[in-house]
């Protein structure tokens, strides 16, 4: 990985420490590489030039040897692979080969520009890759930073021209304490001007970054990768010279992995962060301009402007978690799976199930329901709940305890011997978690909605664990919302004959859309306006089943997936105002529809829950 930028054997837990603690730029192949290639192959062509009399006599050395230098960097780019760092390390390096061709100064931002406009002319798109973003910002983070320390502590300040020679100790002294400096604030800059960026793609940000970089990058970035290189250099010599150099890589790695591990132990070496508003990102890098470009009344303006927008934004955040008065449901798009969250008024949120994929390859808790979260300016979560123990339902579940820390988990009360699940328990134990089995009858009040539990009905189990999904019903406004999980018709009956089920305004579709669940009284008692159903698109079970949306569509309900759809957004307003939303057109935008009937479910409309 640090010699070819090959992460693929790389665990996904070590990956996360590089990407946690800001030095994932030392997996990448940039400018570092680029340059230690482009040295020795400097190095090596004007040895070889310098040995023959006419070329010393009639040609410039210093101009053929950087032009044989770019040779190597070209191969090494090609075999290294086609990213937007190597691209921007390889042409800002043609820009300065370019310049010293023709006896210009190469001007470290009009190399940048340069780079960035060859990088885009080749691939358009870039603009939008995370790699181009972090890459060209880092970079020019890197140059403003650098001339202004150079300008506060100029290196010829370390050894006084003229004046008494310090000794040798206390010049390696001087130059150590420049050089940690140098570090610390070359790396405390890049990490300001990249946070936006990793934010608002990775939502957290490395507090630990310039410390972890100053420690980091000498083993993994300088050490490390020289050590990979001479020892590919030298397989073509010598298998013994390139094994040894290898091995001792190998040495270099390792020790470097452990450092990174405590590093990783560190409090708040990083913080987890909701996805920051364009208009902030916009507003953050609006301050840097002014600061790194600006004139002194400029610097001002932009300090005074970082101030005003990170009050206004903390406040508008404040008030948009605090003063929410609606009931606010997110029909996630997680594939063959389910994950419902569920927003209270006054900022209380539940994620009602958090399904996984097959064999659990791939983690949809962290790839699609966290991100989806936190885009939402969610870090915490009160509670989860599990509507039955099976893989499609709670199969991400252990990656939200772990990011969002719930301290509640309602369960239907049945468990498992699934390793999956297994892992789950572990997961809620550690993050000290506290668990409840909810049955039938059980009902609370939350932020003025009322929510109540329709199943399971008690023991004895059934031996279809479907029939004893946790079955929730929200209601507010005058409306109705129907979690029902995984029941099938048994459930299904006992549920009509336990109330009189007509107003419901929302249903997620029971069981996916299959025909085992959904059944004909069902769906012509309930009604709904709105059936949703969570499933993945072309999935195998052919869901959801004609007969079923045949059902919901004499029954006169909307019906909306999330696999054709995308997430799915539901807002019921404290007058009854419902409105939806789907993430993919054509129902992108907000369709509303107000309460045009009495509310539904007068017998649940108490003192405990007076205006819900």
């Amino acid at each position: 990985a640090l010699v070819l930028g090959d992460q693929s054997t790389i665990a996904p837990e070590l990956r996360e420490i590089f990407s946690r603690l800001g030095v994932g730029h030392v997996l990448s192949i940039s400018g570092l590489h680029v340059a230690l290639v482009a040295g020795a192959g400097y190095a090596a062509a004007r040895w070889i030039l310098s040995r023959s009399e006419f070329v010393l006599l009639y040609t410039s050395v210093p101009k053929l040897a950087a032009c044989a230098s770019f040779a190597p960097v070209l191969l090494y780019g090609t075999i290294a692979g086609d990213n937007v760092a190597t691209r921007r390390a390889i042409f800002m390096l043609g820009a300065v080969i370019g310049a010293l061709l023709y006896n210009r100064e190469a001007h470290l931002f009009t190399v940048l520009a340069v780079a960035a406009l060859v990088v885009v002319l080749h691939s358009p798109g870039a603009t939008g890759d995370i790699s181009f973003q972090l890459s060209f910002v880092a970079v020019w983070s890197l140059a403003v930073a650098g001339r202004a320390f150079r300008r506060w502590w100029p290196q010829s300040q370390l050894v006084p021209p003229g004046g008494p020679q310090p000794s040798k100790w206390r010049r390696v002294y001087s130059y150590a304490t420049y050089y940690v400096a140098a570090s610390l604030w070359l790396s405390s800059a890049a990490t300001v001007a990249t946070a936006p960026l990793t934010a608002w793609h990775f939502n957290h940000v490395a507090l630990l970054a310039p410390l972890a970089n100053l420690c980091v990058v000498p083993i993994l970035g300088s050490l490390a990768v020289l050590l990979g290189l001479l020892a590919a250099f030298a397989e073509p010599c010598s298998s013994t010279l390139a094994a040894a150099f290898a091995y001792a890589g190998s040495v270099v790695v390792d020790w470097g992995a452990v450092l990174m591990r405590v590093l990783d132990r560190v409090p708040f070496a990083s913080t987890r962060v909701a996805t920051p508003k364009s208009w902030e990102v916009a507003a953050w890098f609006a301050v840097l301009l002014g600061v790194a470009h600006g004139e002194r009344w400029g610097r001002r303006v932009a300090m005074a402007a970082a101030l005003v927008a990170m009050t206004a934004s903390g406040a508008l955040r404040w008030l948009q978690e605090n003063r929410q008065q609606a009931l606010a449901l997110t029909f996630l798009s997680v594939g063959q799976a389910s994950a419902t969250l569920v927003e209270f008024p006054g900022g209380i949120r539940w994620l009602v199930d958090a399904g996984g994929l097959g064999d659990g390859s791939f983690d949809v808790g962290g790839r699609v329901i966290a991100p989806a979260l936190w885009a939402r300016g969610i870090l915490h979560l009160d509670a989860v709940a599990l509507t039955h123990p099976q893989f499609d339902h709670y199969g991400s579940l252990p990656a939200v305890a772990r990011l969002f820390r719930p301290a509640w988990f309602f369960h239907n009360g049945e468990e498992s011997d699934a390793f999956h699940y297994r892992r789950l328990r572990k997961t809620l134990n550690a993050q000290a978690v506290f668990p409840v089995a909810l049955l039938a009858g059980a009902e609370r009040c939350i932020g003025g909605v009322h929510v109540s539990v329709w199943n399971p009905q008690g023991s004895p189990r059934e031996r279809n664990p479907n029939e004893d999904s946790l079955v929730l019903l929200f209601q507010y406004g005058g409306r109705a919302v129907l979690l029902p999980g995984d029941i099938e018709s048994r459930a299904e009956r006992a549920l009509l004959a336990s109330a009189d089920w007509s107003g419901i305004d929302v249903l997620n579709v029971p069981h996916h859309g299959s025909r085992t669940s959904s059944t004909e009284p069902f769906v012509a008692t309930l009604r709904p306006r709105l059936a949703i159903v969570s499933l993945g698109w072309q999935n195998r079970f052919g869901f959801p089943h004609a007969e079923v949306r045949r059902r919901y569509a004499a029954a006169g309900s909307w019906l909306l997936r999330t696999d054709l759809d995308g997430a799915i957004e539901v807002v019921i307003e404290r007058d009854g105002t419902l409105r939806w939303r789907t993430a993919r057109p054509p129902w992108s935008q907000w369709q509303v529809e107000a309460l045009s009937r009495p509310p539904a479910w007068p017998k649940f409309v108490d003192s405990m829950c007076a205006g819900g």
